[in-house]
């Protein structure tokens, strides 16, 4: 590989925790958000709710990350194409009550073999919501009149630096659940009566919510440029 990944803590004081400071190399990005949103309907009961997906294999969100990972990270890190199957990087299943995503150190061992020092994962993962556990983007809707909460976008996905050959996680950088609110006739009420202008403002609020989430998570790794 072309060098080792090294990992190490600067300096703090006691009101400002320090940043690990990342000392190489290449880095292969990995990015597997998915194929779809999960569209939610929510009723009175969890037995009125109801979860449809929202194919967006064509918003190119992935390539969208990679390319904001890219320019976020910090100039002394060099970025090297890498060859991976994105269906294995998510949840073959979604099982109560603990989903997890594959494990990272069987896959990143399975990758060919490449000439990095480690691997900018980011893939999405699951949250419970509604009663049930939902895969990292989300649209929610509340059919219900007595229920009067906005609907909203929601996005939660993890963040991990793997090293190379061992698959060891070096550190992470898990996104919270976070959400944005729109207007309630924004989304409608199901994924096949969605408008193109309802498409292209989900579009655009699911992609602010990851870049803005992704730069979050990449500071606080320390894998960023210093005024980023």
């Amino acid at each position: 590989m072309a060098g080792l990944m090294a990992l190490s803590w600067a300096g703090q004081t006691p009101a400002s925790p320090a940043k690990p400071v990342i000392q190489v190399g290449r880095i292969g990005i990995i990015v597997s958000l998915g194929d779809h949103i999960e569209f939610i309907r929510v009723g009175l009961t969890v037995f009125d709710t109801k979860t449809e997906g929202l194919p967006i294999t064509g918003w190119g969100l992935d390539d969208l990350v990679v390319r904001d990972a890219a320019a976020l990270l910090s100039p002394k890190i060099q970025i090297a194409p890498v060859l991976y199957d994105k269906s294995s990087f998510l949840p073959a299943d979604l099982k109560w009550p603990n989903p997890r995503n594959p494990k990272l150190e069987p896959l990143i061992r399975a990758l060919p073999n490449e000439d990095v020092d480690a691997y900018l994962v980011v893939r999405r993962t699951a949250f419970a919501f509604a009663g049930q556990y939902n895969e990292g983007l989300s649209a929610t809707k509340w059919k219900s009149k007595i229920l009067t909460s906005p609907s909203q976008v929601c996005a939660t996905f993890e963040v991990d630096l793997v090293q190379a050959g061992s698959g060891t996680i070096l550190t992470s950088g898990v996104s919270p659940f976070t959400c944005t609110h729109f207007a309630h006739d924004e989304l409608a009420d199901s994924p096949d009566n969605m408008t193109s202008t309802q498409t292209q403002a989900l579009h655009q609020l699911v992609e602010a919510l990851i870049l803005r989430e992704l730069s979050r998570s990449l500071s606080k790794m320390g894998l960023t440029a210093p005024n980023v």
